[in-house]
């Protein structure tokens, strides 16, 4: 692979800092890193100003040398009939990142040498905010940081990015009691006396209550819910409707009579059970009317039978009346007249009578 070409912008600070940028660059060398730098570049007359543009809009990064003089022309302030070739790179790289930020914050790379601090990084370089390298020896240890981001081989490497495991949501619980009409917060079953429940026989992926709503616009021109959002609701002919998050179902009503009851249960129970909503396997169908509850076993999702349904929770609901009670029944044999013989006397018989 190529060595990465680096422009060195610095300042002639002092003799001694010369020294130190002037070994700095060949540390550089030494490690796989070509710098430009201009002591290594005066072997014929310049045109400075086009070569450092040249060389700085070619090279894959430039290392700016931080140090007090650095930071002031670098900044624009000091006397401007000095350190003019500075002022000129300070300017273009300054333009640069006006224009292109995100390019060119990657290409400049701020440095501290032994001895430098933080402070001496000139301010359009953002020295607080981004990135900066401190090199406290010239050695590879002393550098790493540096070495690292222009060899483009990074300390940490992610592991291989891996399939995603399967997280499927978590199931609502399986519901064991249903919530009766008369704890639904905001609901206007008034005072109807029969309801029907159909129970998830399962665990079941709790909805939303966006999607509850849509499923019940399909039965109710208005759908509302309650405002600790437990469910929503909707009335409809002789009635109401309600679906939770965690999958109950309920229907309300009040029929004619207790003849009617078994019809209105059935009604219900298929208005629940073709609602569009996710759905168990298996349902477990709960009814109660007046203070008399009934439940059935689990039934499969995919063969309820309203009818049949309905049918078995009405008999539950409204139990067949006991006989009634045997009547007494009394007997009076009257013998009236003179009778020759014994006196058979007038006397009631009270119970069953065996005429065989």
């Amino acid at each position: 692979m190529e060595a990465p070409k680096v422009f060195v912008s610095y300042i002639h600070e002092n003799p001694q800092h010369r020294d130190d940028v002037l070994a700095f660059a060949r540390f550089l060398r030494n490690n796989g890193v070509d710098p430009v730098l201009d002591m290594w570049s005066d072997e014929h007359r310049h045109d400075w100003y086009t070569w450092a543009i040249q060389e700085m809009t070619a090279a894959a990064y430039i290392i700016v040398v931080a140090s007090p003089t650095y930071r002031l022309v670098g900044d624009g302030m000091g006397p401007s009939d000095l350190h003019r070739g500075v002022r000129s790179e300070a300017a273009l790289l300054r333009d640069e990142l006006h224009g292109q930020r995100g390019e060119w914050t990657r290409k400049v790379l701020p440095v501290l040498l032994p001895g430098h601090d933080i402070s001496e990084i000139p301010r359009f370089l953002s020295p607080y905010s981004v990135s900066r390298y401190v090199v406290t020896e010239y050695t590879v240890p002393g550098a790493e940081d540096l070495l690292r981001v222009i060899l483009q081989n990074p300390a940490h490497v992610p592991p291989p990015l891996l399939p995603a495991p399967d997280l499927p949501p978590r199931p609502a619980p399986v519901a064991g009691d249903p919530v009766w009409c008369a704890e639904m917060s905001g609901v206007g079953h008034g005072d109807a006396p029969v309801e029907v429940h159909l129970l998830p026989g399962e665990e079941l992926v709790p909805c939303g209550l966006e999607d509850l709503r849509r499923a019940l616009s399909g039965v109710a021109a208005s759908v509302r819910q309650d405002e600790p959002g437990e469910l929503a609701w909707a009335e409809t002919a002789g009635g109401g409707i309600a679906v939770f998050p965690t999958g109950q179902r309920t229907a309300w009503c009040t029929p004619a009579s207790s003849a009617d009851l078994a019809a209105a249960l059935a009604e219900r129970i298929e208005l629940l059970a073709r609602l569009d909503l996710p759905s168990p396997n298996a349902w477990v169908p709960v009814a109660r009317a007046g203070s008399a509850r009934a439940a059935l076993p689990r039934v499969a999702a995919g063969g309820i039978d309203p009818a049949a349904l309905a049918g078995m929770l009405a008999t539950q609901l409204i139990p067949d009346r006991p006989a009634a009670p045997r009547a007494e029944s009394g007997v009076t044999n009257s013998v009236t007249g003179n009778v020759t013989g014994n006196v058979i006397q007038s006397h009631t018989i009270t119970g069953d009578i065996n005429l065989s």
